[in-house]
């Protein structure tokens, strides 16, 4: 069944407000945040001062990442947060979970007709798509654009490998690469909407598709379109964790600032969207805080745990 946890308030609140009551030291139990735009700062860099931040929270509150990139593109986070060496944290949209040390404690993978599909559209439109396939990223060497690959660069991502078309799809098709997301990838982010649009049309016009279209279509990130299974979202991979240590969500506090986040900030009972968040996902937050280029998460975290706020 797909979740839905968007709720939208009439009234956005102001990184100018008092913390919300239930945002206390008392009520949180676990935290997970985002990480581009969000844990680190516009140069992609994690500060200290959200280092000194994270290693000071209290013994019994958890720490996890939740984001959309491999757990590989992470190392420096898990390397100087010590936290994060006690649960398992969620990837590539919450369709990858893993241990700390590097075991696989749940995973999603896209089907792979829909995956195939998705595959064919690319070279059709000569759009260019990476494939993730755990802490891999691959590419067809049909219409490769090494400029689009090495975006990934920009998020510490381990390097794209190029693939020989024919050979890539076999590997998809026998299931030799699991894929477990894609990434339409743009010259500008303008052409993010184009592509969205484009793969509505072409599912829609596919001969004998009475099937539902089995994927969602999100971005987190400029020049940007992830494709995941229908109905995942880090908010699936957060509450499987909360069953599984037996957290209420009342007691989540969550951070985020784009759209895959949407559904994790609905679904925590304490949610801050940051101050730099597209517009349309604040109203879904409980709070709205500084924007990651003023240490906005590390704020929030010392005004909770350090104050008397």
């Amino acid at each position: 069944m797909r979740h839905r946890w968007f709720s939208f308030s009439k009234r956005e609140p102001t990184m100018t407000h008092p913390l919300p009551p239930n945002f206390n030291k008392e009520t949180i139990q676990l935290i997970a945040t985002d990480v581009d735009g969000t844990l680190l700062n516009p140069d992609h860099e994690l500060t200290e001062k959200t280092v000194n931040a994270l290693n000071s929270l209290p013994e019994h509150v958890g720490f996890i990442l939740a984001t959309g990139k491999t757990r590989f593109s992470t190392r420096e986070v898990f390397d100087r947060v010590n936290r994060l060496n006690k649960m398992p944290s969620i990837f590539l949209n919450g369709l990858y979970v893993v241990n700390p040390d590097g075991s696989v404690k749940m995973e999603t993978k896209l089907n792979p007709k829909v995956a195939l599909r998705m595959y064919d559209f690319s070279a059709l439109k000569s759009r260019f798509v990476a494939i993730y396939s755990g802490d891999r990223i691959l590419a067809s060497s049909f219409g490769w654009k090494q400029s689009l690959a090495d975006l990934v660069d920009l998020y510490h991502e381990p390097t794209m490998e190029k693939i020989e078309h024919d050979q890539l799809r076999s590997d998809v098709e026998s299931g030799k690469v699991a894929v477990h997301k894609m990434i339409f990838m743009t010259e500008t982010d303008e052409a993010v909407p184009i592509v969205r649009e484009e793969l509505r049309e072409y599912f829609a016009s596919l001969e004998g598709n009475k099937e539902p279209v089995e994927y969602d279509a999100v971005q987190a990130v400029p020049q940007m379109l992830e494709i995941v299974p229908n109905g995942s979202s880090k908010a699936t991979a957060l509450e499987f964790l909360c069953k599984e240590y037996q957290i209420d969500p009342k007691n989540v506090l969550t951070f985020g600032d784009g759209e895959n986040d949407m559904a994790m900030l609905s679904y925590a009972g304490c949610s801050v969207a940051m101050g730099n968040a597209k517009e349309y996902v604040k109203p879904v937050a409980k709070y709205v805080g500084k924007p990651n280029s003023e240490d906005g998460l590390a704020n929030v975290l010392e005004r909770i745990f350090s104050s008397s706020e």
